[in-house]
């Protein structure tokens, strides 16, 4: 979803988890090659759209470099260590968007 949003996500690897623990909204990490500054702020703001359309709660979206998300040495996306490593401030975003 978040990724066909816009052409700077096309094909990346992307992950998702709830905002908070009462599941009230969602957050996307989705990485891209992009690093226009003004390309990237659209994507996000696309991107958001796109996820909050289908999900009617907030929703933080953040592009990342490519190869950043975290994942396990099989290629599977670790969600827990990419919500992780935003929070810590450990995975920085190149531009960012939020519905809140």
């Amino acid at each position: 979803m978040a990724g066909e949003a816009h052409a700077a996500f096309a094909y990346q690897r992307a992950a998702a988890w709830p905002l908070d623990e009462e599941r009230n909204g969602v957050a996307v990490v989705i990485e891209t090659a992009e690093r226009d500054q003004e390309v990237l702020a659209g994507a996000v703001r696309a991107a958001g759209i796109a996820v909050a359309r289908a999900l009617p709660a907030p929703v933080s979206v953040f592009a990342v470099a490519r190869n950043k998300v975290p994942r396990t040495t099989s290629g599977k996306i670790r969600r827990r260590a990419c919500a992780q490593q935003v929070a810590a401030g450990q995975l920085r975003p190149l531009a960012q968007w939020s519905s809140r």
